[in-house]
């Protein structure tokens, strides 16, 4: 039984043998057996190095997140006039009234301020809705969520591994070129070799 597995062969997904030691496996082999090893090995190194990209992403954005949301406010604004009709192509349905900016004014630390904010299509005046606004009572954006800062990190995570293993890809095909043109020289020169 130990004579089996010690005559049994490791080969790569062409069928060629692994072991360096089998007398048959020319250096080009070893070099591409090597080459497969340390790509899988690099991609395998590069997985956690991605997961603390993520981290260090999440982290960064979670505190970017919570400075923009101390700077921000939700306040509620009332619109001053009815909206108008939406602009709809007539050959087009749809059962959601589309939006619409309409002027609209809200308080912020006292100070009156007056701007535009999306309603629906004929919304009456003194629709009121909350609005995100910046200490200077401006709106805004308002501050990303933490779903928001986690899927950036997981994205950003995952974009690494897919830029890590398509520069490994696209490393081993030009290797395996090379090593399939020095395999053909090689064969070349040996059947040259027998033949003269």
């Amino acid at each position: 039984m130990a004579d089996n597995k010690r005559t049994a062969r490791r080969t790569d997904a062409s069928g060629r043998p692994l072991d360096s030691r089998h007398p048959l496996m020319r250096p080009v082999d070893r070099a591409e057996a090597r080459m497969h090893r340390i790509l899988v090995t690099l991609f395998l190194m590069s997985v956690p190095f991605a997961v603390v990209v993520g981290v260090t992403l999440f982290h960064s954005q979670q505190s970017s997140a919570l400075e923009l949301a101390a700077r921000t406010s939700t306040v509620q604004a009332s619109t001053t006039i009815e909206a108008p009709a939406g602009v709809v192509a007539s050959d087009q349905f749809s059962p959601v009234e589309p939006t619409v900016l309409t002027p609209a004014t809200w308080t912020l630390d006292g100070t009156k301020h007056v701007g535009s904010v999306p309603v629906a299509a004929h919304s009456p005046a003194g629709t009121t809705l909350p609005i995100t606004v910046d200490d200077q009572g401006r709106r805004t954006s308002p501050p990303p969520t933490g779903v928001d800062v986690a899927v950036v990190s997981v994205f950003g995570a995952g974009a690494l591994i897919g830029l890590i293993a398509l520069a490994l890809v696209v490393t081993r095909s030009a290797l395996v070129r090379v090593y399939d043109r020095t395999r053909e020289r090689d064969w070349d020169d040996a059947l040259a070799r027998l033949l003269s």
